[in-house]
């Protein structure tokens, strides 16, 4: 019953973004307290969820502009603006990195975390239909689950590897240079 009125709240709710005064007819002037209260509850929750994502979404636009007007501003004022940009740009994708590392691996401990829980769950006092349920879930959280980009895992030993890289290939050209 309870998802029936969930189904019917959301239906109205859905309905309200289309068509305001259909949803002033059903919720506002609804006959009994409980529909009226009921649409406005999720009308009101949507509206407060909308405000916070604005709330976040908001600085972080605000951050990002202001970063590009810092660095285009040192970029001018300086006699060796190209090699500020250039290192600013450098400094800030180095982080950029890290932290789309950081959070890969972070992915993937939580998955073996997950996987290991759901072994500890004494899956023999569970009825057969939910025996059932955890053997498909403990089979789908054994695959390996991590962010890639094309071919590449994206977690901290790649970005480890990348940057031992990026280092030899930079000594190689200092060697070379001297020579």
């Amino acid at each position: 019953m309870e998802f029936v009125k969930g189904l019917r709240r959301f239906r109205i709710f859905q309905h309200s973004q289309t068509n305001p005064a259909e949803f002033h007819r059903h919720v506002i002037v609804a006959p009994n307290a409980a529909a009226r209260l009921a649409g406005l509850d999720i009308f009101t929750e949507e509206s407060n969820h909308s405000r916070q994502l604005d709330h976040f979404r908001d600085p972080l636009r605000n951050f990002n502009a202001t970063n590009i007007e810092k660095q285009t501003g040192a970029t001018r004022h300086t006699s060796n603006s190209t090699a500020i940009f250039f290192t600013s740009f450098s400094i800030i994708k180095r982080y950029q990195e890290h932290v789309n590392c950081f959070l890969g691996t972070i992915l993937a401990v939580k998955s073996e975390q997950l996987q290991l829980a759901i072994y500890e769950v004494p899956w023999y006092k569970l009825s057969l239909p939910n025996q059932r349920s955890m053997q498909i879930l403990l089979h789908a959280s054994q695959k390996p689950v991590c962010l890639t980009l094309i071919f590449y895992p994206i977690d901290m030993p790649t970005f480890l590897q990348m940057y031992k890289t990026i280092y030899s290939i930079f000594t190689m050209l200092l060697t070379v240079r001297e020579e």
